[in-house]
């Protein structure tokens, strides 16, 4: 029941352990772990059976006291050791248990203390601490790394001799570093650590400056430090190595350094690196990594070559398990989810027909990625902005973000940028030199005569040959390569990860692939089509089901998709079709935006949304001003209509068509007049008088009474009047 080494707690709190146990003689030793100065007890197995089943001992296991290995002990510790053990040993391998028993144990000790001439209290001394360290020569190791209090510090004090090494004959005699002047050191190491450009030789003159310049009694008041700035006059200031030595032992310098620098500076250039990019896949295909990079390159306009148009971005997409570059794309687009899907819907797309592109001929074992990966690492960037959870659901892919800052993190791809540019930096012209703009330096961008295709063929033929031809050296690599004798080269890693661990990744149809790539938004169906950024847009689904039909009574949303290169057309998605997806185009009302991006379109919207802010005000004034004249002629109107005679409302509705009759005669008399009367003077200027006399139709007035005709004409009001006034007078 009870092993060596068991720990056995007693029912008051005291600890013991198991040091012997015979199962002959029914007999085990323990000591108290507490007391060294104890001696072992001993009982009898059926008694501490009787305790252990009382439940008064509780047993757990104890731990086995681990000694250095031989060759570790010190020569002068194991020939105390054996010595030692020499005046013990015969006790503990053939006089046991009767050196348990107390009356045996003082004879025994008396013994070996006359027969090895040394006292009792040696003996017993080597006695008890082998029963307390497990009665093996070992145990009686000396303790002398324990003397001296290892690791405690010793202050100087004042008027104590110098420590350290004397100094050389002539030179002042050194002081002690004090506890205050300690203290005074690390106030210039924090301005050490908070000022990167500070040096540390800086930081000794700043701390001398600071502390023992003539100005310090001028700086007393200000700091409470008390220097005994006269002791330093004869025996000299704390001297750079005292500096430095007592700052590096209170501050060390992985804490300087991190206090200088960024966190994520020093985590990404400092931290240890104790795992792989490989234990976060199963295998080819498991998880691509993509990043981006300018290419440090001009380019020229394929269009026109003497044009200069700026520096292309790169971007790609690499296996983590085979360090295959599965996926590239090389245009003018910045760093964005645009450009990012290109190069992911590349790793998918055929790179025989990608190849063919640009005159490069390849067979499909030299290039043979054309997979959808299990996990898609990037950055915080465009993998984050644009959301592309959503859209890559649908690709039964998961998205990984490294953190902020953190390029480490995807150190695979990372890598793959420097090895790419360094090939072509000493033959391609254009290259970004470090030197630019110095004196009687040519500007190498004059010198550039690629353009975005020629890059893309350099770019490819790199490509080629890593997949092929490069071999890793620092890969770390799995034990099967090394018994199947496989080279850590890409497409050998990718070809034999694939037959050995994880089988062939899973391809899709590009077509689908680009589709779920693109970014998806909601448009809304309206009486002139589908509306999405300003523009309308239809298809031959929609309106074979009437969805324009039926906007009219209530607008309703739909799905699409869209690339935002591309204004012209849209993708609706339609679950009823088999491909999941209809193309919109523009409808007849937005030819005219036919050729645009969505770029532009938000470009000429934004444009038109200012302009029409800019002319709020004006047109908020002017409507203020018009609703006054509206105003003005109505008080006006019905100041007239109140100084007119009094009429019932009974006479005024009486007779309307009449009266309309009436009103539309003489209004047609003065139309009449209004229409001839700028012919009447054109004819009057050109022909003279009697000219405009013949041209007068019959029943026209005389020009000379156009006037007078036009106030002889009577309106409604002077008739409605003259009858009301007759009546008056029939009646009065």
């Amino acid at each position: 029941m009870f092993l060596r080494g068991d720990v056995i707690e007693d029912g008051s709190g005291i600890c013991r352990r198991v040091i012997w146990v015979n199962r002959q003689m029914r007999l085990l030793a323990t000591v108290n772990l507490a007391d060294e100065t104890e001696w072992p007890e001993l009982f009898d197995d059926t008694e501490a059976h009787e305790l252990y089943v009382t439940g008064t001992w509780t047993v757990t296991q104890g731990e086995t006291t681990i000694f250095p290995n031989e060759e570790d002990i010190p020569p002068e510790h194991r020939e105390q050791r054996d010595k030692a053990w020499a005046m013990v040993g015969e006790m503990f391998q053939e006089r046991l248990p009767a050196l348990f028993r107390k009356k045996e144990r003082t004879r025994l000790i008396c013994e070996a203390a006359a027969w090895h001439s040394t006292t009792k209290v040696t003996i017993r001394k080597h006695v008890l601490r082998a029963f307390q360290r497990g009665m093996t020569a070992n145990a009686l190791l000396p303790d002398w790394g324990r003397c001296g209090a290892p690791g405690a510090e010793r202050p100087s004090r004042a008027g104590t001799p110098k420590r350290g090494r004397p100094v050389a004959e002539g030179h002042p005699e050194g002081t002690n570093v004090l506890p205050e002047v300690r203290k005074m050191m690390l106030i210039a190491a924090d301005e050490y650590e908070r000022n990167n450009k500070l040096t540390f030789d800086g930081a000794y003159r700043h701390f001398v400056r600071l502390f023992f310049a003539p100005t310090y009694e001028e700086l007393k008041a200000k700091i409470a430090n008390d220097v005994p700035l006269d002791a330093f006059a004869d025996c000299g200031l704390p001297t750079y190595q005292q500096f430095s030595y007592w700052v590096r032992k209170d501050r060390t310098a992985i804490d300087a350094q991190r206090k200088r620098v960024a966190p994520r500076i020093f985590e990404m250039g400092n931290r240890q690196l104790l795992s792989s990019s490989n234990k976060d896949t199963w295998g080819p295909g498991g998880r691509f990594q993509i990043d981006a990079t300018i290419l440090d390159v001009y380019v020229r306009s394929r269009f026109d070559r003497h044009v200069l148009v700026g520096r292309p971005t790169l971007y790609v997409v690499i296996d983590t398990f085979s360090r295959m570059i599965v996926g590239i794309y090389l245009g003018l687009e910045h760093p964005s989810w645009v450009a990012a899907m290109m190069a992911v819907a590349n790793a998918s797309a055929s790179k025989v027909e990608f190849c063919k592109k640009y005159g490069i001929d390849i067979s499909p074992e030299e290039w043979p990625c054309r997979h959808v990966p299990g996990v898609l690492l990037g950055d915080n960037g465009e993998m984050k902005a644009a959301g592309v959870d959503h859209w890559l659901h649908r690709l039964t892919v998961m998205v990984d973000n490294a953190a902020a800052y953190r390029a480490d993190w995807k150190g695979v791809v990372e890598r793959r940028f420097g090895l790419l540019q360094a090939v072509f930096k000493a033959f391609v012209p254009g290259f970004v030199e470090c030197d630019f703009k110095g004196r009687g330096v040519r500007d190498y961008r004059l010198d550039a005569v690629l353009d975005i295709d020629d890059v893309t063929r350099i770019i490819l033929r790199q490509v080629l040959y890593y997949n092929n031809c490069h071999e890793l050296t620092k890969y770390r690599r799995h034990p099967g390569l090394t018994q199947d004798n496989v080279p850590s080269v890409p497409r050998e890693l990718w070809n034999w990860g694939i037959s050995r661990l994880s089988g062939e990744p899973r391809k899709m149809d590009e077509r689908v692939v680009r589709f779920a790539l693109m970014p998806t938004e909601t448009a809304s169906v309206h009486r002139y089509g589908i509306y999405f950024h300003g523009n309308y847009y239809t298809c031959k689904y929609a309106e074979v089901n009437d969805w324009f039909v039926k906007a009219k009574e209530k607008r309703f949303d739909v799905k699409i998709s869209f690339d935002k290169r591309n204004a012209e057309e849209i993708f609706v998605h339609i679950k009823a079709l088999k491909a999941g997806f209809e193309v919109a185009v523009l409808t007849r009302a937005c030819s005219d935006r036919a050729g645009m991006d969505h770029f532009e379109v938000e470009a000429l919207m934004r444009a038109d949304a200012l302009a029409s802010a800019n002319r709020r005000t004006g047109q908020v004034i002017a409507r203020a001003m018009m609703e006054d004249e509206v105003k003005a002629v109505v008080a006006h109107a019905q100041a007239d209509f109140g100084a007119g005679p009094q009429v019932s409302d009974r006479e005024q509705t009486r007779a309307t068509r009449q009266n309309r009759a009436e009103e539309m005669a003489a209004e047609r008399k003065r139309e009449a007049l209004e229409f001839s009367e700028p012919l009447v003077a054109t004819a009057a200027r050109s022909q003279g008088a009697l000219a405009v006399e013949a041209t007068i139709p019959h029943g026209v007035p005389e020009p000379r009474t156009v006037e007078a005709a036009r106030h002889a004409s009577p309106s409604l009001r002077q008739i409605r009047a003259r009858s009301t006034g007759g009546l008056n007078d029939s009646l009065g």
